[in-house]
């Protein structure tokens, strides 16, 4: 099987995932590894991208934590699923509104 090769950050971000028994929060990752919270996200779907399963919770205690089980992997999948198509639906939206006519169509209830 080929190795997965990680950069310096997403190293740091998965020591850190790793070491937790618990979900934990993207500002936390950040907190402890110095990097900031848009590194932390660039790191953790470079190491999706690169097979690692990374999966945030959402019930209870919400962050991010390494599947130990199809359940929560797949349980992953379908907020993941979920959250692209309605970003694919407000992509459809915006790419339909009118530039020129909305102002005159909109009417406050």
């Amino acid at each position: 099987m080929k190795p997965i090769e990680l950069t310096h950050s997403e190293d740091k971000v998965l020591s850190v995932i790793r070491a937790t028994t618990e979900p934990i929060r993207s500002k936390e990752i950040a907190e402890l590894t110095n990097l900031s919270v848009r590194q932390v996200f660039k790191a953790i779907e470079n190491l999706r991208h690169k097979g690692i399963p990374v999966v945030a919770s959402r019930n209870g205690t919400t962050g991010v934590k390494i599947a130990k089980t199809e359940e929560e992997k797949e349980k992953c999948i379908r907020t993941l699923t979920n959250q692209s198509a309605k970003i694919l639906e407000t992509s459809t939206r915006l790419k339909n509104a009118d530039l020129e006519t909305w102002k005159k169509r909109v009417k406050v209830m």
